[in-house]
């Protein structure tokens, strides 16, 4: 929490589980894609490992604790080529209001019409 911003830090090596290979088989912005709604922040990635193969990651962030104007989401890419970032800055719908802890609400979606209810026992 900056003032009018929320800012989200994605560290390549440490948040994608390749390590170094992470920041490595990142070369451009353009190979994330960040959309936002007022509630959520949801980011894809997608990269070529070393032996040729096309991994995707996903991140949902939603709902959020609290509104963000989704039009004037700012992501950059940041850090040298062994050590980069992913830096979503987030603009708050309410500038006046602090974010504290988690920027994700600890609430279950309500479920869906007609689904059933799994019952819990041996797997």
């Amino acid at each position: 929490d900056k003032g009018p911003n929320v800012f989200i830090l994605l560290e390549l090596n440490e948040h994608l589980g390749l390590g170094p290979e992470g920041s490595q088989a990142v070369l451009s912005l353009q190979q994330f894609k960040v959309q936002c709604e007022a509630e959520s922040v949801d980011v894809r990635l997608r990269l070529r490992r070393p032996d040729g193969q096309v991994w995707q990651f996903h991140l949902l962030l939603a709902p959020l604790c609290k509104e963000i104007v989704p039009e004037d989401t700012v992501p950059k890419l940041l850090g040298r080529e062994c050590k980069r970032r992913l830096e979503i800055m987030l603009f708050k719908r309410d500038k006046q209001q602090t974010w504290y802890g988690d920027i994700v609400r600890n609430e279950l979606p309500a479920p869906k019409r007609g689904a059933r209810a799994r019952q819990k026992g041996p797997v």
